[in-house]
């Protein structure tokens, strides 16, 4: 039996072509990524792979798709230059990371920004004698807590200098953790020796402290 021209079999055929297409696409979940995180990449991976027939539909222009279509509105974007937009988030993280830090990118003036955020403080680059020995009775009293300036510099440091932060701030709490919370450093004396040498400590003007 003779199927008559301009049938629904070629639209049909098309459309499992294009199912097809969509379903031989794979997303799988970086493989590194934190389990708290799971979750919701796999969600936002369900939703590109429902998404995939219509964006994969050449009859409709991809970029018209994701700018005058309501369901795509915000959840995708077309970026014409998109070297310019890597560049310019770029530019946005070193000026952020330039406030934060007050322009100052010498060792020892990352490394005060670093323990103050680990030890739960207000981030300073420079420290007072009195505002050091303050931070060490913090350390002791509710201990330092390395993550959290490592996930500082994961948020917040631009992303071409976040390994060498990364490594400076590991070499920092290998040497410097053990005294910081010796409970036997009694004057605190270590402890301030070791901030004055690592950190920046503004020395005393000899005056009432």
């Amino acid at each position: 039996m003779r199927r008559q021209a301009g049938g629904g079999n070629p639209p049909a055929k098309g459309k499992k072509s294009l199912a097809t297409r969509a379903a031989g696409v794979t997303m799988a979940l970086p493989p590194q990524l934190p389990q708290a995180f799971v979750g919701v990449v796999e969600a936002v991976r369900q939703s590109i792979l429902a998404d995939l027939p219509r964006i994969l539909d050449g009859s409709v222009p991809v970029r018209k798709l994701f700018d005058q279509t309501p369901a795509f509105i915000g959840r995708y974007f077309w970026i014409e230059d998109g070297l310019s937009e890597v560049d310019h988030h770029d530019r946005s993280a070193s000026e952020a990371w330039h406030q934060l830090t007050g322009g100052h990118s010498d060792d020892s003036s990352l490394l005060t920004l670093l323990l103050g955020v680990a030890a739960g403080a207000a981030p300073k680059t420079l420290l007072t004698e009195k505002g050091a020995a303050s931070l060490v009775r913090k350390i002791r009293k509710s201990g330092l807590q390395p993550d959290l300036a490592r996930a500082f510099i994961r948020d917040h440091a631009p992303l071409a200098n976040q390994d060498d932060y990364a490594d400076l701030w590991e070499g920092f709490v290998e040497e410097a953790q053990a005294t910081l919370c010796s409970d036997h450093d009694y004057e605190l004396k270590d402890a301030l020796a070791l901030l004055r040498r690592e950190c920046n400590v503004k020395p005393s003007s000899g005056g009432p402290g």
